[in-house]
């Protein structure tokens, strides 16, 4: 079996001391005596977690089970023609102070766009049958009244659950389990990487 694990900072193990042992992807591995692939980026935004994805040159129909933990939502990468290399807009997801660039935006594109992420690498996942979960690292949008939230409906919620339970989103889940202490940097300590390891076990042996 292969495990293919992408997302941000939460993902990646950052401020842990030893990440190879105490971030969950790691974890997993060797809860389910597997090859890992972990694409996962400290400061990642959505569009790169989709673009690596997908050339990630995932086998099809395989022995494969991904893993993505979503960014915040008004993070965004953009192409640099003149060095040509991707470059990724950093924003904390716990500020309310959002790049200059932000004001050519409203949030609700931003909403709209991660929606249109999600689902492109879910329908690629299902439709190539490769098996799949998706999970919110810590709480992501705020606007609970726009219109368009109703083809939210188009996300599998088997797959995806903390999108409509924020009871089940990495941050929430180990506050809910009495780990309310992180890392300086709001990071996940290694003790909620373990309990958010053992979460995930259950979802894979469920979904494979």
């Amino acid at each position: 079996m292969k495990l293919y694990t992408n997302g941000c900072s939460w993902v990646w193990g950052d401020e842990l001391k030893d990440r190879e042992n105490e971030a969950f992807p790691f974890l997993l591995q060797k809860k389910l005596n597997c090859q890992l692939i972990d694409d996962s980026e400290c400061g990642s935004d959505n569009q790169r977690i989709l673009r690596t994805t997908l050339k990630a040159d995932l086998p099809i129909q395989s022995d494969c089970f991904v893993i993505i933990g979503w960014a915040s939502i008004i993070r965004y990468e953009y192409y640099d023609r003149d060095s040509t290399t991707w470059v990724s807009n950093i924003c904390s997801a716990f500020t309310e102070e959002y790049p200059p660039i932000h004001k050519y935006f409203e949030y609700d594109w931003f909403v709209i766009n991660f929606l249109n992420q999600v689902l492109a690498l879910q329908n690629y996942l299902k439709y190539n049958n490769i098996p799949f979960f998706f999970f919110e690292s810590y709480p992501m949008y705020k606007e609970k009244d726009m219109d368009y939230l109703e083809h939210f409906d188009l996300i599998d919620k088997d797959t995806f659950p903390s999108l409509f339970n924020p009871d089940l989103i990495f941050m929430n889940y180990c506050k809910n389990n009495g780990l309310n202490n992180f890392m300086p940097k709001l990071h996940p300590t290694k003790e909620q990487h373990k309990l958010w390891s053992e979460y995930l076990y259950e979802k894979i042996r469920v979904l494979e």
